[in-house]
C-alpha cells in the first residue's frame, strides 16, 4: 500500500500522494456546498475494498517474488501506467527541473524508504498487523507537523497521537509475548509509517506548481523506485524466478488494480469529497485488511488485533468526527439524498 494517507490542517487526513493544490481547493469547496454524489461512495467503497484486500495479497505476491523485485515491478509497472493515463487525459507529464532535488529527496522516504520497510515488514508479521501499523502514519504525522511545520497541537491532534500510539503498543506487545526476540515485522512496519510520515512533511513543505496529482504520485514512484531497482539487480538476481499462478494473480493485482486502479478511485474520490468524508471512508481499509488476512491466510483475529485496530481507527477518526459543524453538514447531506 503502498501509498496510503497525509494529515491535513484540522479535519483529518488525506493521502500522501494528494499535495493541496490550487486545482484540488475549488473541487473541495463545492463538494462543502452540494450534496454529496452517490458515485462517490461507489468508488470509497470499491477503493476501501481494492486497497483493504491488498495486505493479504502482498504476502501471497512475496511467496515466489523476493521483496525488492516484487516492490519494483509495482513500482515501475504502476508510474508508467499513471503517466499513460495522464498523457491519455491530456495532462503534460514533464517534471520541471527546478522539481528534480525536492522530487529526489521527497521520493527517497515517502517511495523508497517506504516501500523497503514495509515490504520485508508483511514477510516477518501478520498481513493484518502490518495494515494496521501503516495506518498509523497520521499520527506520527501529526508530531513531526508540530516539530517542523509548527502546526498547532490541538487537543484532537494530541488525543489522536495517544490513541495511535495505544494501538502500536498492543500489536508490539502481542508481538513481543510470542517471541524471544525484537520483533522485527512490527518495528520495520512501524519505521515504515514513520518515513511515509516524514515523506508527507516534506510534501507539504514543496510547492509543486501545476503539477498534477497522477503525474505528482508518477514521478515520486518512477524516482523513488530505482535504488529498489539497483537492490533487486545487485541482491535478488539469482532469486527471480517466474512465479507459480497465485503469486502471480497476486503481483498483477497489485499493478493494476491497487497501484493504478486504487489511486484513480483516490483521486476521484478526494475530488468529489470533502477530505473529512474521504478520511471516514476509508478508516474501513486496515480492517478489511486484518479480516481478509485471516479469512485467505489464516492470520490471528484475537483481541489484541481487534482493540488494535479500534484504537488506530479511532485515531484516525476523532479530528474528524470532533471537527464541528462542517463536518455534520456534510454528513446530513449525505444522509438525507
Amino acid at each position: 500500500m503502498i501509498c496510503n494517507g497525509g494529515w491535513a490542517a484540522e479535519g483529518g487526513f488525506r493521502s500522501h500522494w494528494l499535495p493541496v493544490t490550487t486545482a484540488s481547493r475549488p473541487a473541495a469547496e463545492s463538494a462543502s456546498s452540494a450534496p454529496l454524489p452517490f458515485q462517490g461512495f461507489v468508488m470509497l467503497v470499491l477503493l476501501s475494498v481494492v486497497w483493504g484486500i491488498n495486505w493479504p495479497i502482498i504476502k501471497i505476491a512475496l511467496e515466489d517474488v523476493p521483496v525488492l523485485t516484487f516492490r519494483t515491478i509495482c513500482l515501475m509497472g504502476g508510474s508508467i501506467g499513471l503517466l499513460v493515463l495522464a498523457k491519455l487525459a491530456g495532462y503534460s507529464i514533464a517534471l520541471p527541473r527546478d522539481k528534480v532535488r525536492p522530487m529526489i529527496a521527497v521520493a527517497s522516504v515517502n517511495v523508497t524508504g517506504w516501500h523497503i520497510m514495509s515490504g520485508f515488514a508483511v514477510t516477518l508479521t501478520s498481513s493484518g498487523h502490518a495494515a494496521i501499523i501503516g495506518y498509523t502514519m497520521p499520527v506520527w504525522g501529526v508530531l513531526l507537523g508540530a516539530l517542523f511545520l509548527h502546526e498547532p497541537l490541538t487537543w484532537r491532534r494530541l488525543v489522536s497521537l495517544i490513541l495511535g500510539t495505544a494501538g502500536l503498543g498492543v500489536l508490539i506487545a502481542k508481538d513481543l509475548f510470542q517471541s524471544t526476540g525484537v520483533p522485527l515485522g512490527a518495528v520495520l512496519m512501524a519505521g515504515a509509517a514513520l518515513s511515509w510520515a516524514i515523506g508527507t512533511i516534506g510534501l507539504k513543505r514543496v510547492d509543486w506548481g501545476g503539477m498534477t496529482t497522477g503525474v505528482l504520485v508518477a514521478w515520486q514512484c518512477l524516482i523513488g523506485g530505482l535504488p529498489i531497482l539497483a537492490g533487486a539487480l545487485i541482491f535478488e538476481t539469482d532469486r527471480m524466478i517466474w512465479p507459480s499462478f497465485w503469486p502471480l494473480m497476486a503481483l498483477i493485482y497489485n499493478v493494476i488494480f491497487a497501484f493504478v486502479i486504487g489511486h484513480y478511485l483516490y483521486f476521484k474520490v478526494v475530488q468529489l469529497f470533502p477530505v473529512g468524508v474521504a478520511t471516514i471512508g476509508t478508516l474501513s481499509i486496515p480492517i478489511i485488511g486484518l479480516i481478509f488476512g485471516a479469512v485467505i491466510l489464516g492470520e490471528p483475529l484475537g483481541a489484541p488485533e481487534i482493540i488494535a485496530v479500534l484504537l488506530v481507527c479511532g485515531a484516525l477518526a476523532v479530528p474528524v468526527m470532533t471537527s464541528g459543524s462542517a463536518f455534520r453538514r456534510w454528513t446530513e447531506r449525505s444522509v438525507g439524498q
